[in-house]
């Protein structure tokens, strides 16, 4: 993606490019992905969230499998933002009043407690589950 246009092929695949990255890393890619789609197109699969926060919803497409067929549609922005759903910060918002994103996570973790927010949002409590069963959770909570 760093070649100049006039060298880079007209379509870049990318899958799950994001694997083994840093969150930092993750996002200077998507810096990369930005600048190299002003002149080039570029189609990356991937399940990550971090990921995906680095673009608008108009620039992803959702593939869904349909009675045997891949359809795809574009994301909802409206529905992200509202939906209790698809914005994690709107149930931190009914359970804490005055919480401003992204400024009061950590306080708002510390008065909702995480037992109350993995039960309000099961996608953070399975992300919690897989970061305290990491190796790295286990041998800092020896220290």
């Amino acid at each position: 993606m760093l070649q100049p246009p006039a060298l880079r092929p007209s379509v870049i695949l990318l899958d799950e490019p994001e694997l083994g990255l840093h969150p930092y890393a993750i996002a200077i890619l998507a810096s990369l992905v930005k600048q190299a789609s002003v002149d080039t197109q570029i189609v990356i699969s991937t399940q990550s969230s971090l990921l995906l926060d680095e673009f608008r919803p108009e620039d992803v497409l959702v593939a869904d499998r349909v009675d045997g067929a891949t359809e795809l549609r574009g994301l909802d922005a409206g529905r992200l933002a509202d939906s209790p759903n698809f914005a994690p910060s709107k149930r931190v918002q009914a359970l804490v009043a005055g919480y401003q994103k992204p400024w009061m996570g950590t306080l708002a973790a510390l008065a909702v407690g995480l037992d109350a927010m993995r039960v309000a949002c099961p996608h953070f409590g399975r992300w919690l589950n897989r970061l305290e069963q990491s190796p790295g959770a286990a041998a800092h909570a020896a220290t």
